[in-house]
């Protein structure tokens, strides 16, 4: 079960992400390595205390603000401005945060985290999603494929940020089982 961080509209919907790759190894415009894409320089990105990549990976739903869930949706590979303007607002979006441990939650406990990103749209609405983990060497493909963990425990977060206004809709930390 996860703890959310913000008040949501409808329950949190982790099970309904489907994990799906970011694209094809057959129609991959990226270099292929051991059967899968690789991440190239345009899709890496990092700033003060946080890097990640970018992906378009079919998520497959989104949540409107008044909780309504949105499953006629499309995929796109978000900007590096669009990650630039959600880890601006990630700091106040924290606020008084614990992790599933009932730990209070800080900027700099997220460095250790690598993100992915990818855009989610419907309903009229564009989302950025983003999905943390703290130990890539146990993901050697999270910077090609769309990595979904259920539980896992404060090792994972994720968040969801509307495009139009910036606002972070979502923050949650992983709970076990």
């Amino acid at each position: 079960m996860r703890q959310l961080l913000r008040p949501m509209g409808a329950p949190a919907l982790a099970a309904a992400l489907a994990l799906a790759p970011a694209a094809c190894a057959d129609e991959a415009a990226a270099p292929i390595v051991d059967g899968g894409p690789v991440a190239t320089d345009d899709d890496l990105v990092s700033g003060d205390g946080w890097r990640g990549v970018l992906l378009e990976a079919e998520v497959g739903w989104l949540e409107l603000p008044d909780g309504t869930l949105v499953e006629d949706v499309g995929s796109f590979r978000p900007t590096e401005e669009d990650v630039r303007r959600f880890e601006e607002r990630l700091p106040a979006a924290l606020g008084a945060a614990t992790n599933a441990s009932d730990e209070a939650v800080t900027v700099h406990d997220l460095g250790g985290y690598v993100r992915q990103y990818t855009g989610v749209e419907g309903g009229g609405a564009r989302h950025l999603v983003v999905a943390a983990l703290c130990r890539p060497d146990d993901f050697p493909e999270w910077e090609s494929s769309w990595i979904e963990v259920s539980d896992g425990g404060a090792c994972f977060w994720d968040a969801t940020m509307d495009l139009e206004t910036g606002e972070i809709l979502r923050l949650s930390f992983h709970g076990e089982a």
